[in-house]
């Protein structure tokens, strides 16, 4: 059975966007800002499409809802 997406990519792909969504809250969580995407050391800004400090690469076929 050839597959483009197993179970085990699917269970990979959420929980990396779990891990994801909780390290971008974490700065709204303490207070520091109100939106993720505020926090100018966070890569949310660039999951907003704001310009964040440094590039990143977004992996395929990982998609992040924000």
């Amino acid at each position: 059975m050839n597959c483009k997406r197993s179970p085990h990519k699917e269970a990979a792909s959420y929980f990396s966007q779990e891990k994801l969504k909780y390290m971008h809250e974490n700065p709204v969580k303490a207070g520091i800002v109100e939106k993720p995407k505020d926090y100018l050391c966070s890569s949310a800004r660039d999951y907003y499409g704001v310009k964040g400090l440094i590039e990143i690469d977004f992996p395929d076929p990982l998609i992040i809802t924000v």
